[in-house]
Order: structure tokens, then sequence, then C-alpha cells
């Protein structure tokens, strides 16, 4: 079993218990483990070129063997933010994960993306309707 290190960024409690660093998270997570789906916080991927990131979200799905991905975009409005993800975002199309808007029946590495709102607020109607017609569907 990996050890999960938390900081002073993980403040949040999720339904399930995990501590998690953004209260957006902690829908995403609400939303899932109320909808039965498995999944695992910020666990290590490594790419092909040894790079390690952390996803938000892990999910796989053993009927299908496709494996999701969930990267929740917290803090847009922040310039540094915006180029780490451009970074993170590239690292995943090299390592031949996709966006959900642009994977076919032959992609079995799926990245979902959500945002918050330029406000700050989140759509949990929208998490909620990803979950259940992307991941259950």
């Amino acid at each position: 079993v990996d050890e999960v290190y938390y900081d002073k960024n993980h403040v949040q409690i999720s339904a399930k218990g995990e501590f998690m660093i953004s209260k957006s998270e902690i829908i995403i997570a609400d939303h899932l483990y109320y909808n039965k789906v498995d999944y695992t916080y910020e666990q290590i991927l490594k790419g092909e070129d040894g790079r390690e990131i952390k996803p938000d979200f892990t999910i796989e799905d053993s009927d299908t063997g496709i494996i999701y991905y969930w990267e929740h975009l917290g803090l847009l409005t922040k310039e540094s933010y915006r180029n780490k993800w451009k970074l993170k975002e590239e690292w995943y199309r090299q390592n031949d994960i996709v966006p959900i808007e642009e994977a076919t029946d032959d992609d079995d590495k799926i990245l979902i993306i959500t945002k918050d709102k330029p406000d700050g607020g989140i759509d949990s109607e929208e998490i909620k309707n990803i979950i259940q017609n992307q991941i259950l569907g």
C-alpha cells in the first residue's frame, strides 16, 4: 500500500473521509462516491519519459478497460497555474491520454477536465452528468 502524504493544503474532507485540497475536489469525490464509482485521489502516474504527475482522480473501469484521469482546474485566473496546466496537458497528450471530447472507441486512457467558473464557483450538476453519462454511461 502506498503511503499518502498530506500537507497543510489538504484540509477539506470528503464523504469517504479523505483529505483533499479544494472544495471543488470534494464535490467531485462525493459525486463519485455516492455513485459508487471507485477512484484514487492523487495517485502517482509515471510517464514514458519517467516524469511523474498526480491526476486529481484516477478511475479504472474494469468492465471496459478504460482508465479515466480527472483533472479539475480551479485557479485558471492565475497565470502561473494556467502555465503549469499547459505543461501538464501536453504531458498527458505525449503519453497518449486524450481529452474525453477527442476520444474514440479505440482510446483506453481518457482525460476528463473540469473547471471552476471565472467567479470561483463549480457546477455540481455538470459533475454529476459527466459521471452518469461518460463514466457510468
